[in-house]
């Protein structure tokens, strides 16, 4: 057994305690001047990887600084990210490893990225926008595109909206907005990155050709050039035409996301009025008559429509009815022979009427006819069947018309105040031919009449009778 003497073993523990203090003093003053003493190098970040050390932080944000400037000046507008990049972390060490040169080459030549918001399709990026209101407005505008202004009135009431209602409006891909950063030539207008959406990127076919044809119509009907046709067909140089059976690679833009609209639509159709023709056998064949005027008919269609990317690619009618029936033409077309040559008897030209003044010499003048006044119907008649040779206008006689009755006889009518048939017109004695009036060298409402027998003047009171 030992024999422990507490007062030696009292006094033997304060004076370890003393040293041990004593010698911690020294030990944290040596380490404090030790650590003045010690060199400091700089590690450097980008984005949190290391991409080396430096001695001197200040050549670092130097660099960072000028690069923010330039961009600062170019782009105004937007926001940088390089200085929350790039992260320096000091270190204290016995013998520094530093690559000045390296850095900052690297730093020189890091990309000075803006703030964005990027449109993700199915989560890759397609197009960046300064703004995330910009972003959430090209995304609508991406629908909006392919609606109607009452369609998007429709939308935003979220209900039907007169004769529309949008039942659903679906993205073939998802489309999400998201915080990025890019480089701010990338950053795009709202309208630059709707095209950007639509026009997507370019995807490769082969098609089988399907006759014989030229490889510009080819081209045309694919809306490819032909240049680029050859330049993905090389086989193609030496070629003008395509054969049957033939494959040909060509080349599609296709969207980046397909927008896809169901919709259901009440819209008016017409109903075409159908013509119908009859005949009539106591109107002169070659001369028709509006016997019923037509009219459209009127049906109301309640359609269910599917539409892909502003396309109708489907469409399914739920109802449909009838709320006007259309009315057919009906025209009248004539049948009656009518001889083109006169009977050699002729018929008062007029209805009813008085001679007012005959044939022979007036005011130093000769009067070649005989006029008619007093009728108690205007209308003026064919006086034999014949054939219109004349029908018009001819200065002292106004408007005029003259039948040939292919028997040597021809008359003549004038002052008429219209004229009711053509040149070329086959006339029956006494059918109306015009209206009587007081055209051309007339002093008062009547018809002039002539008759002529092989070219000769003769007296038209030869030939008819009151």
């Amino acid at each position: 057994m030992f024999n422990f003497n507490p007062y030696i073993s009292e006094a033997l523990l304060k004076r370890a305690l003393f040293i041990v203090i004593i010698l911690s003093f020294v030990s944290l003053h040596a380490a404090a001047v030790f650590g003045q003493i010690l060199p400091m190098e700089y590690k450097v970040y980008y984005k949190g990887k290391h991409i080396g050390t430096v001695s001197d932080s200040g050549a670092v944000h130097k660099i960072i600084n000028e690069k923010l400037k330039r961009a600062q000046k170019e782009y105004p507008d937007y926001s940088f990210t390089l200085k929350k990049d790039v992260s320096v972390v000091p270190e204290q060490v016995l013998i520094p490893e530093t690559e000045n040169k390296k850095v900052i080459s690297h730093l020189k030549e890091l990309p000075v990225a803006a703030k964005s918001y990027a449109i993700e399709v199915d989560g890759k990026e397609v197009a960046f926008l300064p703004e995330k209101k910009e972003a959430s407005n090209t995304v609508k505008a991406l629908t909006d595109q392919y609606l109607t202004e009452p369609e998007k009135e429709a939308v935003e009431k979220g209900k039907a909206d007169g004769n529309i209602k949008i039942n659903d409006i679906r993205l073939s891909e998802e489309v999400s907005i998201t915080k990025s950063a890019v480089q701010p030539s990338r950053i795009l207008s709202s309208k630059e990155a709707l095209n950007v959406l639509n026009n997507g990127s370019e995807k490769e076919k082969i098609y089988q050709v399907k006759h014989d044809e030229k490889i510009n119509t080819f081209a045309s009907e694919y809306g490819i050039d032909t240049t680029k046709l050859v330049q993905l067909n090389p086989a193609l140089k030496e070629k003008t035409k395509l054969e049957k059976g033939e494959t040909v690679k060509v080349k599609e833009e296709k969207p980046f996301v397909d927008v896809m609209i169901n919709k259901e639509v009440i819209e008016n159709q017409t109903i075409p009025s159908a013509k119908k023709v009859i005949t009539n056998t106591s109107l002169p064949k070659g001369q028709t008559r509006i016997k019923q005027e037509g009219k459209d008919g009127k049906k109301v269609i309640h359609s269910v429509v599917s539409v892909e990317n502003g396309v109708e690619v489907k469409k399914n009618i739920k109802s449909q009815e009838v709320v006007a029936e259309p009315v057919a033409t009906i025209v009248e077309k004539g049948t009656k022979m009518i001889p083109s040559q006169g009977t050699g008897t002729f018929e008062w030209p007029a209805v009813g009427g008085i001679i007012t003044s005959k044939l022979g010499y007036r005011w130093g003048k000769l009067h070649k006819g005989i006029d008619i006044a007093g009728p108690s119907d205007p209308t003026i008649k064919a006086s034999d069947n014949g054939v219109v040779i004349f029908a018009g206008m001819s200065n002292g006689y106004g408007n005029k018309v003259i039948i040939d009755h292919k028997n040597g006889y021809q008359t003549l009518y004038g002052h008429l105040n219209s004229i009711s048939v053509h040149e070329g017109d086959i006339v029956s004695a006494g059918s109306k031919i015009g209206i009587m009036g007081s055209t051309g060298d007339s002093t008062g409402v009547h018809l002039h009449f002539e008759v002529y027998k092989n070219g000769k003047l003769q007296n038209p009171l030869n030939y008819i009778h009151q």
